[in-house]
């Protein structure tokens, strides 16, 4: 669903801001004269001075403006917060399904913790995805078949430290389109293809009225997104490399345009050469796609993320009732049974700005009858970036990339073996639906469950906390 982001707020008082939040800001000094680093324009009447720290796995920046105005300093202060809601509530992975309610618990626990209002957070940028369990490899189908984004090519990533390239990347102006292995990332047992837009620039969004942080807690707003991603996709050229080039039916030219779409490297100059001829070949060669392949992984993809994405509203009981102990005799542990529904109303009726009270970092659920909240530590995880790099070809002429050399290329492209996505590959897996991941998510995501059960605790405790405190209790 959301993903990373930049937020911004004004902070009326940063230094009662900082006094409430309790989190370490630090700032840049020079070692020779102890001065604070700051950057002064209009001739000294503007200085901006900046200040850096850290909640959770939030990058947060102050930026101080100081302004003389008829003789008077003034100062405004801007709070920038960057980092991804869904890596935050799942302890910095973001392989798992993180559903509406997730993103509503998320959304209150960052605003209550750094004493901000939804309402007042303006989003710089964003990005919204979806994970897609495929029947095939994910990598391969990422590096052979996705070939094209729109009139952009779709380019690898920078190698991580262990020289693996997970996915592949289409730049735009306004937007960019990623396409990665998460199941590579994340060292997953079935294949998971992470499709994600990033968002630069908020004009992107501006006919979806998402400004602030409080239009990610409306559901009508949240839904009609998907119609970002159904389009990003629709505009990504994809090569089913199950179709028979070697069918009768094809004409000299089809099976040529067949054989040579393949590889960017002839769109690329195709593109260059002629956009006209680009956009016909490009329509053609999605028809010929659409009919002679078995698999239609395009078509298959476009459906699951419209199905994905729908049942990430669903409402219903967000955790089981666990029962732990019955049968070995074991005293159980208390349980909680919330409906998302009528929880989740509660907390939006709510104030953003709670009654001043100390900030909840995380909650430790002790066995037994008894239960306590405790604070512990935040831990610093090893995060995994991945950059944005472009890998040109070298250019060749157009006329000169004969098909046997697209043959050749085919077979030597990425020292790779070329991908088969075959009818019987298919079948065995068919039906291609997201459930196809769920029992291995199921397994790997017992932490994931104790994550979400904290949080849980945490969002309960902070609402009765701010129940007493209005009672005067």
């Amino acid at each position: 669903m959301i993903d990373g982001g930049k937020i911004t707020a004004i902070l009326s008082n940063f230094v009662d801001w900082q006094g409430q939040v309790g989190i370490e800001i630090s700032a840049t000094f020079n070692v020779a004269t102890g001065e604070q680093i700051e950057r002064v324009y209009n001739n000294g009447m503007t200085k901006v001075r900046a200040y850096t720290g850290s909640f959770e796995r939030y990058n947060l920046k102050v930026i101080e403006t100081a302004e003389f105005k008829n003789g008077t300093e003034v100062k405004t202060y801007v709070l920038i917060i960057t980092g991804s809601l869904h890596k935050n509530h799942f302890s910095g992975k973001n392989y798992q399904r993180f559903t509406f309610w997730d993103l509503q618990i998320e959304i209150q626990h960052l605003c209550h913790s750094l004493q901000l209002r939804a309402e007042n957070l303006i989003i710089q940028n964003l990005e919204i995805g979806l994970n897609i369990a495929l029947p095939w490899d994910a990598s391969k189908f990422i590096h052979h078949c996705v070939l094209f984004h729109g009139t952009s090519p779709f380019r690898s990533y920078t190698p991580d430290k262990n020289g693996v390239i997970i996915g592949r990347v289409a730049m735009h102006s306004h937007y960019s389109v990623k396409c990665y292995d998460k199941g590579l990332q994340n060292n997953l047992s079935s294949p998971l293809m992470r499709f994600e837009v990033r968002c630069i620039k908020m004009q992107y969004l501006s006919k979806y009225n998402i400004l602030t942080l409080a239009d990610l807690t409306d559901r009508d707003k949240m839904r009609s997104l998907v119609s970002i991603l159904s389009t990003a996709w629709n505009n990504v050229l994809v090569s089913d490399r199950d179709v028979d080039t070697n069918l009768p039916s094809l004409s000299v030219a089809d099976r040529a345009l067949l054989v040579n779409g393949r590889h960017r490297r002839f769109w690329e100059q195709l593109h260059a050469c002629n956009r006209s001829l680009f956009n016909r070949r490009r329509i053609k060669f999605k028809e010929l796609n659409r009919k002679h392949s078995a698999t239609n992984a395009h078509q298959n993809i476009s459906k699951l993320i419209i199905e994905e994405w729908d049942s990430l509203f669903l409402d219903g009981t967000f955790l089981p009732v666990a029962k732990i102990g019955s049968d070995d005799g074991r005293e159980n542990i208390p349980t909680i049974k919330i409906k998302s529904k009528s929880v989740l109303n509660h907390i939006l009726k709510q104030p953003s700005i709670p009654a001043p009270i100390t900030p909840l970092k995380s909650i430790t659920p002790i066995s037994g009858n008894e239960g306590r909240i405790a604070e512990k530590d935040n831990i610093n995880q090893d995060k995994i970036e991945v950059e944005e790099a472009i890998d040109i070809d070298t250019p060749e002429v157009l006329e000169n990339l004969t098909t046997e050399q697209c043959l050749q290329e085919n077979q030597e492209h990425d020292n790779r073996a070329p991908i088969e996505l075959t009818a019987k590959a298919i079948n065995t897996a068919a039906p291609i639906r997201q459930e196809q991941v769920s029992a291995t998510l199921e397994k790997q995501g017992r932490q994931a469950m104790m994550q979400r059960l904290k949080t849980t605790l945490r969002l309960v405790a902070i609402t009765l906390k701010r129940l007493l405190l209005r009672h005067g209790k």
